[in-house]
């Protein structure tokens, strides 16, 4: 099984690693994202030195908006 629970699987159509930006300024998020990947088996390629997720952190200062509405988070995040 890989991240989505779907015995082979592939994140990417054509069979390059998905570009994935997680916009984070907390080293510890960005870990933590990197773990939950590797525990999924997202960072597993077809060999060794390959990956299906190409996770590029971009370290961006966003106030913390304090919602329950993830939708109404994104949108006023998207704003910024």
């Amino acid at each position: 099984n890989n991240i989505w629970g779907v015995s082979g699987f592939s994140l990417s159509a054509n069979g390059k690693p998905l570009k994935i930006a997680f916009v984070t300024g907390n080293p510890m998020k960005a870990k933590e994202m990197n773990m939950i990947l590797n525990k999924h088996g997202a960072t597993k390629g077809p060999t060794n030195d390959t990956s299906m997720v190409n996770l590029q952190m971009l370290n961006v200062d966003l106030p913390e908006i304090q919602e329950v509405n993830t939708e109404a988070i994104a949108k006023e995040k998207a704003l910024l």
